[in-house]
């Protein structure tokens, strides 16, 4: 039993402790304790708690904390300070953060910034992915911008919300449109919306959140725009970047029955504000200057008349024919351009009345040798001038002419005509039928196959070339008229043997005059192998073009055509492996004028990109070249 005060008790009730058999009063701080004097407590009244010197205090020292039972308890490691076991209030460590009541961290996490007084993480406001301080939002959630260090849904009037960098920018002035002239268009084509033709300027807003609307559509034509790998036609009110434009991505196509004058109107828009609507003027011109397919000497005598025909003077024109009108520069001295019917002197014709053959040389007889006359050729874009030269000589002066180029290609075993375009001689004095071509002696003889006479249907053969017709009334002959070749009986027939080319001399003559023959002539035939699953050579194309001195001469699909059934004209592609020679001209395509051409396809061909540039000549030199490049076999 122990003594509390007088009467005995068999236990200390709480705030007393034993002491020899009697119970005594603990300090006045203690709620319990074991013993005598303040550092005797074993539990402390409220708030007090209990430090590990046994003494109650108001708050635990640093570094540790109360738990439940009001007991200080040592903080973890991490932890300067701490509010529980695990829960840090500042960090022992200078260089981690305190982050989630932990200190493992060297930097807040998002949506945290740092007070840098405390070196504690605190959380951004609300909507805020990335602040500096409570009040200095940097970047807001999805659907909320920056304004004045704050997220708003709505950047409100004056701004605009810049979804890229998420902030409300300030918009008070409109942009501006300018057009910087007019807009030169390819007739019937595509052509790229030019960079410089649009100025567009706004004072408050970037340049990536410019768009161009567009009010009013072409009225020749289309506007396309390609986005994404696909063509997207743009209608009334429809848009389009200036990253497009400047990528040349929006493309105006031209439909050729329309007129060549046009317009469209477009105005800039920022993301609030309009500029003032601008009209683009479109004007279609010929791309595709006219060619001078021949351009060949007239052989006359005095006071004859002479029409002008295709193998004289030869123009064609891929994109405006209707629209090309010649010229005359300078008539003839020594006679008159006039139509086949009527008398007046012509100053000018149409390049239908030229194809038509409506057009005529008369000669007034006066002495001399010579005459020429001068033409231009103008398609409203482009031109280009034309010297025809008229020679005069006597009847019994003249030698039989050659105005053309004997070599042609044939397939393997196959046949090929020779028509007019690989033999036509003149001889003045001399009809057609009295022109006559022989093939010279055994040494001359074509060694691969042989020249034939082939009896024609009444509409002939569609293509030049074929396979040997079985049952067809085929006759080998050493010689023929100018008549037989314009008739298109004159054939060569290739035996089929292994060789890449054969060829035969041959002579022109006249049946009245014998003795006056032209100089011996050799007629080069290709051979194109017939390789199963390569490109084959379309029949016509003949691999050979006539360039004019200082014109550029296009490359047209009757010079050079190949064709395959299993892939497309843009997959067919030429590799030249021996280029022209230096100082012989260069092969070009049209869109990189002056820049040797390494490689092209057929589908260039069929557009008329490719080009022949020929070397600037001395005056003195020939008007007629002819070179030849050499193109590897055809990819796929």
């Amino acid at each position: 039993m122990l003594l509390l005060g007088d009467h005995c008790v068999q236990h200390c009730p709480p705030g007393h402790y034993k002491y020899h058999g009697a119970c005594k009063k603990c300090h006045a701080s203690c709620a319990d304790c074991s013993g005598e004097g303040p550092l005797a407590c074993t539990s402390c009244t409220t708030p007090d708690v209990l430090s590990l010197s046994g003494m109650c205090t108001s708050r635990c020292p640093i570094g540790y904390y109360a738990n439940e039972n009001q007991v200080c308890q040592t903080c973890d490691r991490q932890c300067r300070s701490c509010e529980m076991a695990g829960v840090c209030m500042s960090c022992r460590d200078p260089a981690k953060v305190l982050l989630f009541g932990e200190c493992q961290y060297e930097s807040c996490a998002q949506q945290y910034y740092l007070n840098t007084s405390t070196h504690t993480c605190r959380a951004c406001p609300s909507g805020c992915v990335e602040c500096v301080s409570v009040g200095q939002c940097r970047i807001c959630a999805n659907n909320m911008f920056v304004k004045n260090g704050q997220c708003t849904p709505d950047c409100g009037h004056g701004y605009y919300a810049d979804r890229k960098a998420r902030e409300c920018q300030a918009n008070t002035h409109p942009p501006s449109l300018h057009i910087n002239g007019s807009f030169p268009v390819s007739i019937g084509g595509v052509t790229p919306l030019d960079p410089t033709l649009l100025l567009v300027k706004d004072s408050d807003s970037q340049s990536e959140s410019l768009l161009l609307q567009l009010l009013q559509p072409p009225s020749n034509g289309q506007l396309m725009v390609l986005e994404n790998g696909r063509e997207r036609a743009l209608d009334r009110d429809d848009t389009f970047t200036l990253s497009q434009v400047k990528n040349r991505a929006v493309r105006f196509i031209h439909t050729a029955a329309q007129t060549k004058a046009g317009q469209f109107t477009l105005r800039a828009a920022d993301p609030q504000l309009f500029s003032q609507p601008q009209t683009v003027h479109l004007q279609a011109v010929s791309q595709q200057p006219p060619i001078v397919v021949t351009n060949q000497p007239i052989y006359i005598e005095p006071g004859e008349t002479f029409v002008l025909t295709r193998s004289v003077l030869h123009v064609e024109d891929y994109d405006n024919p209707q629209d090309i009108l010649l010229m005359v520069l300078e008539p003839p001295q020594h006679g008159r351009l006039t139509r086949v019917h009527g008398d007046g002197q012509v100053s000018r014709f149409k390049l239908e009345e030229l194809v038509r053959e409506q057009l005529q040389y008369s000669h007034d007889g006066t002495s001399g040798e010579q005459d020429r006359f001068l033409l231009q050729i103008n398609d409203g874009h482009s031109y280009q001038n034309v010297l025809v030269h008229v020679n005069i000589a006597q009847r019994n002066g003249l030698a039989p002419h050659m105005r053309s180029i004997p070599k042609t290609w044939v397939r393997e075993g196959g046949m090929v005509q020779l028509s007019k375009k690989h033999l036509r001689a003149e001889y003045k004095g001399a009809s057609d039928s009295e022109i006559l071509y022989t093939i010279q002696s055994d040494s001359g003889q074509p060694q691969y196959g042989e020249i034939v006479l082939v009896s024609m249907a009444a509409d002939g053969p569609v293509e030049a070339w074929q396979s040997f017709p079985e049952g067809r009334d085929t006759t080998p002959t050493s010689s023929f008229t100018q008549q037989d070749v314009n008739e298109g009986t004159v054939w060569y027939r290739h035996y089929g043997r292994g060789t890449q080319r054969d060829s035969f001399q041959f002579q022109v003559a006249a049946e009245a005059f014998p003795d006056t023959r032209s100089d011996a002539q050799t007629f080069t035939i290709g051979v194109m192998p017939q390789t199963p699953g390569l490109p084959h050579l379309t029949p016509g194309a003949d691999l050979q073009i006539n360039a004019l001195e200082d014109h550029v001469t296009l490359i047209t699909p009757s010079a050079l055509s190949f064709t395959d059934s299993e892939t497309p004209s843009n997959k067919l592609i030429y590799n030249i492996t021996k280029p022209l020679p230096p100082g012989h001209g260069t092969l070009e395509h049209r869109d990189r004028a002056y820049s040797h051409v390494r490689f092209f396809t057929q589908a260039d061909v069929d557009a008329g990109n490719i080009i022949y540039r020929p070397p600037q000549a001395p005056s003195h030199l020939q008007e007629l070249y002819q070179y030849s490049f050499t193109g590897r076999s055809l990819e796929k």
